[in-house]
């Protein structure tokens, strides 16, 4: 029987030892005295641990992988034998589905390069171009295109691959002059123009156009955004799992949600959804997004009509080609410099915002991001959801960029710090994502007993939290994940009555989110069955 206590070690883990790998080497007819050499050499090499040992070795892979055409089984080959790096086939696998060095991936970025280049070209601008961090020759793009004869006016731009393909580009555009955006902030304008700016692509302009801030509402204190929130991450959750019809399903209930969002009409709202628009544009959803700058279009004509005091234009300036984040981050950076009520504001607004870029791109570094829970500590308190809000987003991007120890690490804290919330919803909720989190991580360290521990626990508190609100416990964010990893865990177990448990309770989920998807869509089922 599993040991059930709770053992956190804040220590880092020693690194896996490989097996020898006597047997291949005996294949390749090897000698004697080199089978030994390699072995030894491989005994030395180590898993990787961290985000930077896969850091060391990107350009390398990059450049054998893509540039000089290795197979998998090659580039393993050669990373261990010349830079003593091993890693399981699985790690292999994830790593160049991450770093979007899929072979599949080369013509879509040449088109997207050249489509831009194109659009730049008419414009007058002469254009510098990066894919993924490494700088693009455009000679060489263009003699790729004339040998695969492609014809860039039959590509349609919107179009998933294409909008995927652009996300790994970077443009070189001039930087803005300094001054102008003081001179920026004595012009005005009003609510609807500059939500259109952001929802309408016409930032990039050169021009001063004014960037959002909201006050008063804290950003949580929304309840009508929950399941609007827990929807659309469902749906994105599925969509990376190609579980189109469960996707679909989760984007359905998202925009009947966000008819009751738009009511609220606040800082808190608007501000998330053009986050969320922001990731829609990273993720490549191109008909959903045009969905969703429709709704913000509707948000804005509603927020404008109501003459609401509580929005205060801040202006700021959009260069060239520039994005509704950057834009966003230049605001808040005034903002948080300026001092005085917008502060702290500011500062959790700016957090969300920064989790999201380093989320989307690799090459940004996370250290100075990561110590921003200092000043978290000290703006708001230990004990306050905000500081436990500036630590999980904190937890996800160590996550998601590979720093499980560090990211375990972090989730003890967010739960530290959740234990002494006085309100009890929000207790609750934290310690959810502490847990859950402290289980993901320990799952990717191999820790699976301490990872059952912390999923059974986050599983408790969400349950908690559900009754504190009255909603169901499968409308919560993660609650999926959740689910599937105590599946995984009991699969790695060999514990076939628990997995069979876990799975069919996802049954359960998925039968009950589809009976109230068809209730809410009659005419959407019905024109599926003819």
């Amino acid at each position: 029987m599993r040991d059930k206590t709770l053992d956190f070690d804040l220590t880092p883990e020693s690194a896996t030892t490989p097996d020898s790998v006597a047997d291949e080497l005996d294949a390749l007819h090897l000698t004697i005295n080199m089978q030994r050499l390699d072995v030894l050499g491989e005994a030395r090499a180590q898993y990787p641990q961290e985000e930077q040992d896969w850091d060391k070795v990107k350009d390398v892979i990059t450049r054998l992988y893509q540039d000089e055409g290795l197979t998998l089984v090659e580039l393993q080959r050669n990373l261990l034998k010349h830079h003593n790096f091993k890693a399981t086939t699985k790690q292999w696998k994830s790593r160049i589905t991450r770093w979007g060095l899929s072979k599949n991936n080369r013509q879509h970025e040449a088109e997207a390069v050249l489509l831009k280049k194109q659009a730049r070209k008419v414009q007058g601008k002469e254009t510098k171009f990066s894919v993924r961090g490494r700088n693009v020759d455009i000679a060489r793009i263009q003699r790729y295109a004339k040998r695969k004869r492609l014809d860039l006016s039959s590509i349609d731009e919107a179009s998933s691959p294409i909008v995927r393909a652009m996300q790994t580009i970077r443009w070189q555009t001039p930087s803005p002059q300094p001054g102008l955006l003081n001179d920026a902030s004595r012009h005005s304008m009003r609510l609807f123009d500059s939500i259109a700016a952001f929802v309408d692509g016409t930032l990039g302009e050169g021009h001063p156009l004014a960037g959002e801030i909201w006050r008063n509402t804290p950003f949580n204190a929304d309840k009508a955004r929950a399941p609007f929130m827990s929807s659309i991450h469902s749906a994105q959750h599925f969509q990376d799992l190609e579980r189109y019809d469960l996707a679909f399903l989760f984007w359905r209930r998202a925009f009947r949600a966000l008819e009751g969002v738009i009511q609220t009409w606040n800082r808190a709202t608007i501000t998330y959804l053009l986050r969320r628009m922001r990731v829609l544009e990273w993720k490549g959803n191109a008909d959903v997004l045009r969905r969703f700058r429709a709704y913000i279009n509707q948000y804005a004509v509603v927020a404008f009509s109501k003459q609401d005091p509580r929005f205060t234009l801040i202006k700021a300036l959009a260069e060239t080609d520039t994005t509704s984040l950057s834009v966003s981050n230049c605001v808040l950076d005034q903002l948080v410099f300026r001092g005085g009520e917008w502060q702290d504001l500011a500062f959790e607004e700016r957090t969300f915002v920064d989790a999201l870029e380093l989320e989307h791109d690799a090459n940004l570094p996370v250290d100075e991001f990561v110590a921003g829970i200092e000043e978290a500590d000290r703006r708001f308190g230990y004990h306050d959801s905000r500081t436990c809000r500036c630590v999980l987003d904190r937890t996800r991007v160590l996550s998601k960029r590979g720093y499980h120890n560090r990211a375990e690490r972090f989730a003890y804290g967010m739960l530290q710090r959740a234990n002494g919330l006085a309100d009890p919803g929000a207790r609750h909720c934290y310690r959810f994502y502490g847990f859950i989190w402290m289980a993901l991580s320990q799952y990717e360290l191999g820790k699976f007993d301490e990872a059952e521990f912390n999923a059974l626990e986050a599983l408790r508190s969400n349950e908690e939290f559900a009754k504190i609100n009255n909603t169901r416990a499968s409308a919560s964010e993660y609650f999926w994940e959740l689910l599937e990893l105590l599946q995984k865990l009991a699969e790695q177990d060999g514990n076939k009555q628990k997995e069979a448990i876990w799975k069919g309770r996802l049954q359960e989920v998925e039968d009950e989110v589809v009976a109230e998807d068809k209730q809410a869509n009659p005419d959407f089922y019905r024109k599926q069955r003819h």
